[in-house]
């Protein structure tokens, strides 16, 4: 009886086995992948029979999801970091999280107690928004918005499904942000506040919490004073600050606008401004905080979302662990949720955040706005005042040594690669060079010498799949770093 060819795998479902400890599958199926994979297979026969790496490092599924509904928007705010600044559709004329995306998304969130809604655009453009609310009227319900298209059959609307807190984000007048700094837009804000308290006092509930976002820059700092003052006087229960980051135009740069907008050339004055006025309004009764954090701080750590909540965006991308830019090297498959949690990268991110010092940390987290904002502020202005690169020699020479590596010139890659380190290299070929050096290394027999690349290629891209895989291996042949101890996770404050 013929037997049935076994299906090609591809690298992605490849990889998923490994990072997902199933490393004696990957070992069956690798004879079935089409392209070379010399040196992973000889990782992968060396790691079948060896224990899994960090089984310790798992967590509780977190309680806390977020989830964009939206991903249209018509403010044109300049700072906007989501990448409407640069076009009306960025992600590809895709409007709305559909139903059938939501109903994907569901199992991941079922057993959550808090849902936050916040949009990649305007949460409220969602027409299907109220039909997911409708599903978490048992949970602890936010929706952020930037007020725009809210009106009192909105509010009615969001009011019968129970929304528990209304986050409206709100800058005063800054002429980078909503509104762009006009006198007529900030009004028409404050009277959405005021119909909110409105209606809440004709239907005598106590809900929706109101809160207000407030992005602080140079245009709107000494605005902060007068501002809290209007919100505590319209019953607002809480002010979230957040300094404003630097967003980049269709090239990569940095837009210069809103570069000089921002803290970036005297953050420690404008901390120390921002900290006092609201220390002296929490004085008064109000509720003020710093994403999770009390102050706005040089550095705070442990970070708030680690642990603690999954982003799904319902766009063809792997759930987020934060609101910034470091992203997960893996897309969940269908080994379920809590086996996605606690699979390697995960385990991998807790040991760097709770176990290690801060410059082990990766790349995005060590000049993260939202815990290392001054040293966040130092690399941009690092970047402003860099004279410009060429680039195009660097990337040539990084494609002849993929070529020769490719071609088993084995010797002679890893001495382009090694001259490339030399050079001031752009950030997305950092963690590249230092993956193939790694897979070289691992060629040469050089486990060791190989570890350290591959922990530096995911310090520099946390996203990198191959690295990931290569470096669990690797640790499962040589064993687990030890470490002393585990810090415990920032406890969220979020009311429930």
């Amino acid at each position: 009886m013929l037997q049935t060819p076994a299906q090609p795998i591809t690298e992605k479902e490849l990889l998923n086995l490994i990072l997902n400890d199933r490393v004696k599958e990957a070992l069956q199926a690798i004879d079935n992948f089409e392209e070379n994979a010399d040196p992973l297979r000889t990782l992968l026969k060396q790691a079948a029979h060896r224990p899994n790496v960090f089984p310790e490092l798992t967590a509780p599924y977190p309680t806390h999801f977020a989830i964009s509904p939206s991903y249209t928007c018509n403010i044109g705010c300049e700072m906007c970091n989501a990448g409407f600044h640069i076009s009306p559709q960025p992600y590809g004329g895709r409007d709305f999280l559909s139903p059938q995306s939501w109903e994907d998304i569901l199992p991941w969130i079922k057993e959550a107690t808090h849902w936050c809604f916040v949009g990649v655009g305007e949460t409220l453009d969602s027409p299907y928004l109220n039909d997911f609310l409708e599903k978490g009227m048992d949970k602890y319900t936010l929706v952020t918005t930037s007020g725009v298209g809210l009106t009192r059959r909105r509010l009615g609307e969001l009011m019968d499904r129970k929304l528990d807190c209304l986050q409206i984000s709100f800058e005063g007048n800054s002429a980078v942000g909503h509104g762009s700094g006009k006198a007529e837009y900030s009004r028409n804000l404050w009277e959405k506040i005021e119909l909110v308290q409105q209606v809440k006092q004709e239907q005598d509930s106590n809900t929706p919490h109101l809160e207000l976002h407030i992005t602080v820059n140079l245009e709107n700092l000494e605005q902060m004073n007068g501002l809290f003052e209007r919100a505590q006087s319209l019953g607002v229960e809480h002010i979230v600050l957040f300094p404003m980051s630097i967003n980049r135009d269709a090239r990569g740069r940095l837009v210069k606008n809103v570069y000089e907008a921002s803290f970036a050339e005297n953050y420690e004055a404008c901390r120390s401004y921002l900290n006092e006025v609201s220390d002296r309004w929490r004085e008064r009764g109000l509720k003020i905080s710093f994403n999770e954090y009390g102050k706005l701080e040089e550095a705070a750590t442990p970070c708030s979302y680690v642990d603690n909540t999954l982003i799904f965006s319902g766009l063809d991308v792997p759930p987020k662990v934060c609101c910034g830019s470091l992203d997960l090297p893996h897309m969940p498959d269908g080994a379920g949720a809590k086996a996605f949690w606690n699979s390697f990268p995960f385990r991998y991110l807790r040991y760097l955040m709770f176990c290690q010092p801060e410059q082990r940390q990766p790349r995005d987290c060590q000049e993260c706005l939202a815990t290392h904002p001054a040293r966040y502020f130092q690399t941009i202005r690092e970047e402003m005042g860099r004279e410009k690169v060429e680039t195009a020699a660097i990337y040539r020479q990084y494609q002849e040594a993929s070529v020769a590596r490719k071609s088993l010139r084995y010797e002679e890659a890893r001495l382009q690669f090694l001259q490339l380190q030399e050079r001031d290299l752009p950030q997305d070929l950092r963690s590249g060079v230092w993956f193939h050096l790694g897979e070289l290394e691992v060629i040469r027999g050089e486990l060791v010498a190989a570890r350290d690349c591959f922990e530096n290629a995911i310090r520099e891209n946390f996203s990198h799949k191959k690295a990931f895989a290569f470096l669990y291996l690797v640790y499962r042949i040589q064993g687990a770093p030890d470490y002393l101890e585990r810090t415990p996770r920032t406890p969220l404050r979020i009311r429930s």
